[in-house]
C-alpha cells in the first residue's frame, strides 16, 4: 500500500483555504492516519496471517489517535495491545521488539 501523503496534504491546505475549524481539521487528519494504520495491518495480515497488534512508541501518546486506531483494528479482528505499565514513548519499542523475537525464536 502507498500513502499518497500529497493528497492529505491537498486536503490540509484545501480546508485551511476554507477555513474549517482546526479541532475539525485535526481530527479529520488523525481519523486518516488510523485508517492508514487499520489498512496497513489488514494488508499485513493477508500477507502473514498476523492477528495481534501492538501500539506503541511517542506517537500513541496522542490518546485520540491510539483510541481510534484501537478502535478500528478491534472492528477488523486484531487483538490490540497498548502499553500500561510501560512508557508508551519511543523507548518500549525495543521491549516489543525483543518480545516478538523471542516470540520467533520459540516458535522456530
Amino acid at each position: 500500500m502507498t500513502v499518497s501523503w500529497a493528497l492529505i496534504i491537498k486536503g490540509l491546505i484545501s480546508d485551511i483555504r476554507k477555513k474549517v475549524a482546526k479541532p475539525v481539521m485535526a481530527a479529520k487528519f488523525h481519523n486518516t492516519m488510523a485508517a492508514i494504520i487499520s489498512k496497513t495491518a489488514s494488508m499485513i495480515r493477508e500477507k502473514n496471517n498476523i492477528k495481534k497488534v501492538v501500539l506503541s512508541g511517542g506517537v500513541f501518546q496522542n490518546i485520540y489517535l491510539s483510541d481510534k486506531a484501537s478502535d478500528l483494528l478491534n472492528d477488523a479482528g486484531f487483538e490490540v495491545y497498548r502499553s500500561s505499565e510501560l512508557s508508551s514513548t519511543d523507548s518500549s519499542l525495543s521491549i516489543w521488539q525483543i518480545a516478538i523475537a523471542e516470540k520467533r525464536q520459540l516458535c522456530a
